[in-house]
């Protein structure tokens, strides 16, 4: 349940409130975590907190810390 509230909560755009929605589905293992690479948290991904979960989750930073647009600019460039 707290990673739903977290993407609803970036969506709206409180950040603030999706990284501690975020944190919280961290501690209690919430299947939600699986959709990190979700484009609604891109805003999040430079926020210190962002980066010390993906870390923690050992998730591949190249994926989950970089945005969307960034991504997609990337492949157009080749």
């Amino acid at each position: 349940m707290p990673g739903t509230l977290a993407f609803a909560y970036a969506y709206m755009g409180d950040y603030e409130q999706a990284m501690e929605f975020l944190l919280e589905a961290r501690q209690s293992e919430d299947v939600e975590l699986l959709f990190l690479d979700d484009a609604g948290l891109d805003p999040l991904r430079d926020d210190p907190r962002f980066v010390q979960l993906i870390r923690g989750m050992n998730l591949p930073e190249d994926v989950y810390l970089t945005s969307i647009d960034r991504i997609s600019e990337d492949s157009e460039a080749r």
